[in-house]
């Protein structure tokens, strides 16, 4: 509404509400002045209203008795026609009644429009929210959508039947959702490094696995679910040929953060000896694919007690409490 820009956004302070008060009681007294050749003793207070009304939008509850207070003293001396003391205790009350209705009239319209103009804020904030929230979610539905038809197609191609298909989509697509729940757990934007790795190492018995000191970080979402489906293959891979398929054989797993990056080692020991498989299965393809749209890297090496895997991934943040 038009009228809603002559109310201040701020709530009055008492200097403001006595600047104000006094400043439109001086501006009624001035109008009355000027009006007094038509208006000569008739009508001492008309002028004032308006000033009232005006104080109490502008300065609240306090600049409206202020400016009330000295318009009564301003009529009093200068418009009051020479009446009975009793007509004049009788105007001055209906005014002082009046006056005071309309000023606190004033003060509460005035807190109302405040009161909906921060209202409309901070819908305004929440709809901006929302449009937010919903074009991530489409965005990160896109990316889920995505890995899981390559999940699909890449598995498809080494499975042998329908059943040993069935077994590695499922086992993949829990890992990813495995990854998602933890990052719901935080709150939707990232996950805890460590809870991350323990939950999606959880199927393939975490005593086989040797977490090495390291700092707490934070990994975001889409980092998150790629993590996730790397180090569930790597797994897979140490259990079927790896450190994982001799009795004794353990995982190391570390990680550091450098320069705004984080580095971690997967380094298999205790196994059979590997050699680098000939072929490009979808632990290879995974490998090279996997981080590159998060700005990150993966590379495996075949040394003589097992496969060493180095992962570098960005955009760490930091933990929460």
């Amino acid at each position: 509404m038009p009228w809603r820009r002559w109310v201040p956004e701020e709530r009055p302070t008492v200097v403001r509400a006595i600047i104000v008060g006094a400043g439109t009681a001086g501006v009624g007294v001035l109008i009355r002045f000027a009006l007094q050749p038509v208006l000569e003793t008739d009508s001492p207070f008309i002028t004032f209203f308006p000033a009232l009304l005006g104080a109490a939008l502008w300065g609240g509850t306090g600049a409206g008795l202020i400016c009330l207070s000295l318009c009564c003293a301003a009529a009093l001396a200068f418009f009051f026609p020479q009446t009975d003391l009793q007509h004049q205790v009788w105007a001055v009350l209906a005014f002082l009644v009046s006056g005071g209705l309309l000023s606190l009239a004033g003060s509460v319209l005035a807190s109302t429009v405040r009161q909906l103009r921060e209202s409309h804020r901070q819908m305004e904030a929440a709809q901006g929210d929302l449009r937010t929230l919903v074009n991530e979610l489409a965005h990160r539905g896109r990316n889920g959508l995505t890995v899981i038809m390559a999940i699909i197609n890449q598995s498809a191609r080494t499975a042998e039947t329908a059943q040993e298909l069935a077994e590695i989509v499922s086992a993949r697509l829990n890992a990813m959702a495995l990854a998602q729940d933890e990052v719901a757990r935080r709150g939707g934007n990232s996950a805890a490094l460590g809870d991350l790795l323990a939950r999606t190492l959880s199927p393939f018995d975490l005593d086989r696995f040797v977490f090495a000191p390291s700092p707490t970080l934070e990994v975001l979402s889409e980092t998150a679910t790629a993590l996730a489906l790397l180090t569930h293959e790597l797994a897979t891979n140490a259990v079927k040929y790896g450190a994982l398929s001799a009795p004794d054989g353990q995982v190391r797993v570390a990680w550091e953060a450098e320069q705004g990056s984080v580095r971690l080692l997967w380094r298999e020991h205790g196994g059979p000896p590997v050699t680098e498989p000939k072929g490009e299965g979808f632990g290879t393809r995974l490998l090279k694919m996997a981080l590159v749209s998060q700005g990150g890297r993966a590379g495996r090496r075949f040394e003589a007690d097992g496969v060493v895997c180095e992962i570098d991934f960005p955009h760490v943040a930091p933990a929460l409490g």
